[in-house]
């Protein structure tokens, strides 16, 4: 009787994953997935960075800070969540009515046209988070030669000196 190594079953096992893959029995690893924004949201988001706030050669770049985790850690409540939604769902429907097709598919021109054209509410909200995600970041603070916040840490008396 032939007994199965474990080398074996690895060995085995890893020549199977691609076919059950292919079959569809078993799904691909996803990429990084946010508690709060869907997948087509954070693409939009990253769009818009890129209009709003493109960095210069050489600057970190949005997922080096980790631009989208930052941005879903902002949306705490349910009113923060619906309210970008529903301004991406505007700006994408927009999009549609405009263009024909979704904000994704638009040239970085339209997109950037739609965002000056679209709610001024929701554009300065969507901007306010999008530079408080990337420039809070301490990479960023290093390239732009930012010393760091100019409170004492961990001293929440602003009213006396520490004590030395």
């Amino acid at each position: 009787m032939n007994r199965l190594t474990r080398r074996d079953f690895i060995v085995i096992a890893g020549r199977g994953c691609p076919a059950l893959l292919a079959a569809g029995l078993v799904a691909a690893p996803a990429g990084p997935r946010y508690r709060r924004l869907s997948g087509e949201h954070a693409e939009m988001l990253l769009a818009a960075a890129h209009i709003l706030i493109p960095p210069p050669k050489g600057a970190p770049s949005f997922s080096d800070v980790a631009l989208l985790g930052y941005i879903d850690g902002l949306l705490e409540t349910a009113a923060e969540r619906d309210a970008l939604s529903q301004g991406l769902a505007a700006l994408d429907a927009a999009a549609r009515s405009g263009y024909g097709r979704g904000f994704l598919r638009l040239e970085r021109a339209e997109q950037a046209k739609l965002l000056r054209s679209g709610d001024e509410l929701f554009f300065r909200s969507l901007r306010a988070k999008l530079v408080e995600a990337y420039f809070s970041n301490p990479l960023v603070w290093k390239f732009i030669g930012f010393g760091g916040r100019s409170q004492f840490t961990g001293y929440p008396d602003y009213h006396h000196w520490p004590q030395k």
